[in-house]
């Protein structure tokens, strides 16, 4: 594997008044080809500003961020969307769908509004997605008719329809049952081995244990990391069971 994405001491700070609060403290973080990483850590801890920073989502106050070995906190607003929208894939805990559209029609969306894509072919690669994800034949429902694994699923496949190097995930899994969140992330190890690096953010450790490493956040900072550099090689409750103890050593 090689380096996808590289942050050098991230700063966000903003100011209230006379005084600075500062999100991410000189935060260093590199994410590798085809790896899969979670970030985790108490609530406003920064996990989910240090996530939406390394895909240009968010402004930085000072440091370095390359993504593919180009800088990008310095790129223009239109070329950090046009790269959000050829290189990245965003999956968040409440898929953002518009109402009047169907699952299929919200799927294509991003991709379908650029004019070099032809209808048929976005059109039969999400009908793909679908069939891989488990959502073929709910093309034509709407969004307040499937339940929200299925949802959860669409937006899935529309993060996938531009064939992202990476996946940038928010609690995908937070607003879930048991069963559709383990559901959905045996989904998303299989699409990370297919080759798309993920960076996920979450608070559960069984979640958290399916990652190859696990980034702990407190206070702005990352404070230690734990690797799993062969998860075949442990159980997936000895993984749990280490998240858990690491979580507890730092106070997360």
């Amino acid at each position: 594997m090689s380096n996808l994405i590289a942050g050098e001491k991230i700063v966000k700070s903003f100011n209230i008044g006379k005084e600075q609060t500062t999100i991410l403290d000189q935060v260093s973080v590199e994410i590798e080809r085809e790896e899969f990483v979670v970030i985790m850590g108490p609530s406003g801890c920064g996990k989910t500003t240090l996530l939406f920073s390394l895909s240009g989502t968010d402004d930085i106050t000072s440091g370095s961020i390359k993504f593919d070995g180009q800088e990008i906190s310095g790129l223009k607003e239109n070329q950090l969307a046009d790269m959000r929208r050829q290189k990245f894939g965003f999956i968040f805990q409440q898929p953002t769908m518009l109402k009047n559209l169907s699952i299929l029609d919200n799927i294509i969306l991003p991709v379908v509004t650029d004019n070099r894509k032809n209808l048929a072919d976005v059109t039969k690669k999400a009908e793909q997605l679908m069939k891989k994800t488990g959502i073929s034949g709910l093309g034509d429902r709407e969004i307040t008719k499937v339940s929200g694994g299925q949802l959860q699923r669409a937006g899935i496949c529309r993060a996938l329809m531009s064939s992202p190097a990476i996946l940038f995930a928010d609690e995908p899994t937070g607003a879930l049952n048991s069963k559709s969140a383990d559901e959905i992330m045996l989904l998303l190890e299989a699409i990370n081995q297919e080759g798309t690096a993920i960076l996920l953010v979450t608070h559960d450790a069984k979640v958290a244990a399916r990652a190859d490493r696990v980034l702990f956040m407190k206070d702005g900072k990352i404070l230690s990391e734990l690797a799993f550099t062969e998860k075949g090689a442990k159980s997936f409750e000895d993984r749990t069971g280490e998240v858990l103890e690491q979580m507890a050593i730092i106070g997360v």
